[in-house]
């Protein structure tokens, strides 16, 4: 009786399977070894192998690295863009010259420069700051501003509104109320945090400007010798002379510009 035998053809196919599937796993193995040498996409950390050697150089203080994580903590924008939260009495005088003392409630918008209204129905508006001239505000605590529109050169906007200091026959001291709009900037520096995850309005620098006569206004700052500077020659001993009697030397208070102002305007 003859033994079975399978055809050599079908013995080639078995052998060629057979190399083909230990090709494919050296060729994973060589794949696999290789991935788990190559750096995770977050950081040495991501593969652990490095975790000992980071640790200990966080702890020794040598060096260390940020945090990979999504910040979510974002809370959007805080503060106002007004100079007072609050509404208030005010004086309003058009262009035309026309001058609306009741009925309206008024806020100063110091970011946009812009004046919002609000009648006896709670209807609210900005204004078209070109077509008013200037407002006088009062709060509930009774602080009160005067607001102007003046031609400073260089500013950004012709229409811009200014607190008016002083204002007198040769001197007019103004200051700029502006808010600028700082954008959030958390920034985690792993053992350490700074920043802050909010956009926030915050009060600009203050700029002061002062004019004599009909010169145009120029940038001063709140210093004895910026006015000394400003007054006519023939004047400034009478004006050191009062500056020694009030006190005033150095940077000046609101109060000491305004009555040296005075005093300059009046002697």
């Amino acid at each position: 009786m003859n033994s079975l035998s399978l055809p050599s053809t079908h013995i080639v196919m078995k052998k060629g399977c057979f190399l083909v599937l230990i090709a494919l796993l050296s060729t994973g193995s060589a794949f696999f070894a290789q991935n788990t040498n190559t750096p995770a996409p977050f950081g040495a950390n991501a593969n652990g192998e490095n975790l000992n050697n980071d640790l200990a150089n966080m702890l020794d203080g040598r060096q260390y690295h940020s945090a990979v994580a999504f910040d979510n903590r974002y809370r959007g924008i805080q503060g106002s863009p007004f100079m007072w939260d609050d509404w208030s009495e005010g004086i309003l005088v058009t262009l035309d010259s026309q001058v609306i003392k009741k009925t309206l409630l008024f806020k100063f918008d110091a970011y946009s420069n812009e004046i919002w209204i609000k009648d006896a129905t709670g209807n609210e508006r900005v204004l078209f700051s070109n077509q008013v001239r200037s407002l006088e505000l009062k709060s509930a605590t009774g602080e009160a501003k005067l607001l102007r529109k003046f031609e400073v050169p260089g500013a950004d906007d012709l229409h811009r509104f200014y607190e008016v200091i002083y204002t007198g026959k040769n001197y007019t001291l103004i200051r700029e109320i502006k808010k600028i709009l700082k954008k959030a900037d958390l920034e985690d520096k792993g053992l350490v945090t700074v920043g802050k995850p909010y956009d926030r309005f915050e009060a600009a620098p203050v700029n002061y400007y002062l004019r004599e006569g009909s010169r145009l206004f120029a940038s001063a700052s709140l210093k004895k010798k910026v006015f000394i500077e400003n007054c006519p020659a023939d004047k400034t001993a009478k004006v050191e002379i009062f500056c020694k009697e009030k006190g005033i030397k150095g940077k000046l208070s609101m109060a000491d510009a305004v009555m040296l102002l005075q005093y300059m305007d009046t002697n």
